[in-house]
C-alpha cells in the first residue's frame, strides 16, 4: 500500500535543515552526522532531499506503524543517492485525526 494521501504529503523545511540534517539539534546532529558521513549529505542540501522524498512516497510502498491518540503512523524506505553514494533511508509519517494529508516526522539512514 501507498502512504494514505501521499499526493498532499507535507514535508516540513525546517524538519529536515533545523532537525533531520541540523549538526547541532541535540538529538537531530545524529542523523545529521550519518547522512553526511553516508551520503555527504548536508543542511544545504535539503531541497534534494525534499525531492527525493517526496518521490519516494508515492512510489514506495507504506508500512504501518501503528496508531496513537494523535494519529496513524506509516514508514516509507527508500534507496537515498548523492554524489555518487547510496544508502537506505527511512521517513516516518503520521496522519492526524481529523486531516487528510501525511506529516513528515523524521527520516534517518537506516544502516
Amino acid at each position: 500500500m501507498l502512504l494514505p494521501f501521499a499526493e498532499k504529503a507535507y514535508i516540513d523545511t525546517k524538519k529536515l535543515v533545523d532537525y533531520c540534517l541540523s549538526e547541532t539539534h541535540v538529538t537531530g546532529r545524529h542523523k545529521a552526522r550519518v547522512f553526511k558521513a553516508t551520503l555527504n549529505l548536508t543542511a544545504s542540501d535539503f531541497l534534494y532531499l525534499k525531492e527525493q522524498i517526496a518521490t519516494a512516497v508515492l512510489l514506495m510502498e507504506a508500512i504501518s506503524a501503528g496508531s496513537t491518540q494523535q494519529g496513524d503512523l506509516y514508514t516509507v524506505d527508500f534507496k537515498l543517492t548523492h554524489n555518487d553514494r547510496s544508502a537506505p533511508v527511512r521517513t516516518a509519517w503520521i496522519v492526524l485525526h481529523g486531516e487528510f494529508f501525511p506529516r513528515l516526522v523524521s527520516c534517518y539512514v537506516n544502516k
